[in-house]
């Protein structure tokens, strides 16, 4: 059976992609796992990995071409498959071809980080059989990096799920297809899809079934992005009772932050128990215990409240000591020009928050790992221990791509 090659989604608001360059010819044989393409965008450039390994079919777009994200643009064929029957195959009479206006879409799992191979289906925003506008949120993928909220290609009708939430999903899988609101939903996905032998797609998609249709649970009674599902799910807050701030009410991390500022449900409560302010330049709160201090930089987008899940695990005894970044949590937005601006002013914090300890332990995270090294040069005999925790891009090579793609703000929320 050949495999699609698809153009991959390589950041949070693309929509189109520049294919650059072929680094395989149609024709020759490519492993699984070399580079086939590349990818540019406005934002970024990426080298696109051969899906399986296979003899290049069929190719449909061109260096230079523009084209949309999820777009089939080649197959790979196993050596002696036979291109012409498989085309043969898939091919609809005359009686079945279908209008090409009314041809369903497919939706497709797409790739948000430069190495991901596979995604993890959170939820759907939609369940099957209910219409769906173009541009709406559909579903959110969640990798080991990151999560996206993914927006409908089309607007129309969901069917054909095939994956529900928590599934493990290879990239550029189809998970769905929309159709047009005009549309028979008992027609063959791949008969909608078909047209001239020459454009015939030799892949079977999802047949409709008498069976009962995969489980979908659908969150509707908020629209939440994917940031705040995490925060609500990391610190046991129902979406439900969240007020949204953002566009059309949509609920974003800072809505369930200040939930859980305000202490509303006894979960939120015992987190926000024996904790105290301290006064300086930055939020910085500390609870009282037994022992040396244990000192938590958060990461970028995220705030003190993101250590529940530790804080819990270390213990009620343990005495910590928790700083907002300038602009994150309760700490007042700042302009910052450099990394070493920014150091300034987490040594101040520091220094506030410590005057009268000595070896405290610091546990960073992503941008406040790179902070803790700073507190560790700069506050040598002040520091005990430092922890870092996935400090994002840094590992036996820099990932320089993956770097931009996580600092580069691409919209506001």
């Amino acid at each position: 059976m050949p495999v699609e090659v698809i153009l991959p989604k390589v950041d949070m608001d693309m929509t189109h992609g520049t294919l650059a360059t072929w680094h395989v010819a149609e024709g020759d044989l490519v492993q699984k796992g070399a580079p086939l393409f590349d990818i540019e965008t406005d934002k970024a450039a990426m080298e696109v990995e051969a899906p399986e390994t296979g003899i290049l079919r069929r190719v449909a777009a061109q260096p230079g071409d523009k084209v949309a994200v999820g777009t089939t643009i080649a197959w790979l064929y196993a050596e002696g498959e036979a291109v012409a029957a498989v085309v043969a195959q898939a091919a609809p009479t005359t009686a079945t071809a279908l209008d090409p206006g009314q041809q369903p879409t497919e939706v497709i799992l797409p790739k948000v980080d430069m190495d991901m191979t596979h995604g993890t289906l959170s939820v759907w925003h939609v369940a099957e059989g209910e219409m769906v506008q173009q541009g709406a949120a559909l579903f959110d993928n969640e990798t080991d990096k990151a999560a996206m909220e993914v927006e409908a290609p089309a607007t129309g009708r969901l069917q054909h799920i095939t994956a529900k939430p928590g599934d493990k999903i290879p990239v550029g899988t189809v998970v769905g297809w929309i159709y047009p609101d005009s549309m028979a939903v008992d027609q063959h996905p791949v008969a909608a899809k078909l047209g001239p032998v020459s454009q015939a797609v030799p892949v079977a998609a999802p047949q409709v079934q008498a069976a009962a249709p995969v489980e979908t649970p659908v969150t509707t009674a908020r629209r939440a992005t994917p940031a705040a599902r995490k925060a609500a799910r990391d610190h046991g807050v129902i979406l439900a009772e969240v007020t949204g701030t953002g566009p059309l009410g949509r609920v974003q991390r800072g809505d369930v932050t200040e939930l859980l500022s305000q202490a509303s449900t006894p979960m939120t409560a015992a987190i926000a128990a024996g904790w105290t302010r301290e006064p300086g330049p930055l939020n910085v709160s500390r609870r009282k215990g037994q022992g040396t201090p244990v000192v938590l930089l958060h990461g970028f987008t995220a705030d003190s409240l993101s250590w529940a899940p530790l804080e819990k695990a270390m213990g009620p005894t343990r005495p910590l000591i928790r700083i907002d970044l300038p602009g994150h949590g309760k700490s007042p937005k700042r302009q910052i020009r450099s990394f070493q601006e920014l150091s300034r002013m987490m040594v101040e914090a520091f220094d506030d928050a410590t005057r009268d300890v000595e070896g405290v332990h610091i546990i960073g995270h992503s941008l406040g790992a790179a902070l803790a090294l700073s507190l560790a040069d700069t506050r040598a005999r002040r520091v005990g221990s430092l922890t870092l925790i996935g400090p994002a891009g840094l590992g036996p090579e820099i990932d320089a791509a993956a770097l931009n793609g996580i600092v580069r703000a691409s919209r506001v929320e």
